[in-house]
């Protein structure tokens, strides 16, 4: 299974893909603006840097994803919102309000 997260170089993005790395069926796609700083590319992962509110970059990092996982948190949720409903991927899980 193909999964994407965005905002993978926050706290909880980090410990989320290294939670679902403990299930050897599960390819990741880690995004974020800065995810490579934190992030390889391995067997098992791809890390892109992306800004999730350009439209044409996140629908290019999204490409045959089975689920999108969106922690991202900010004022530019609205827009990576707004950017996933234009990309329609097949399954999007949406967290918000972390650390509150």
């Amino acid at each position: 299974m193909n999964i994407a997260i965005l905002g993978a170089s926050g706290r909880f993005g980090r410990a989320f893909t290294a939670k679902l790395l403990t299930n050897p069926n599960y390819q990741l796609t880690v995004i974020s603006r800065t995810v490579r700083n934190i992030f390889e590319d391995s067997h098992r992962v791809t890390a892109k840097n992306v800004d999730c509110t350009n439209l044409k970059d996140l629908k290019g990092a999204l490409e045959n994803q089975d689920i999108v996982y969106c922690a991202v948190s900010g004022s530019d949720l609205p827009v990576i919102a707004r950017n996933l409903c234009e990309i329609k991927p097949k399954r999007v899980i949406w967290m918000s309000v972390v650390g509150i």
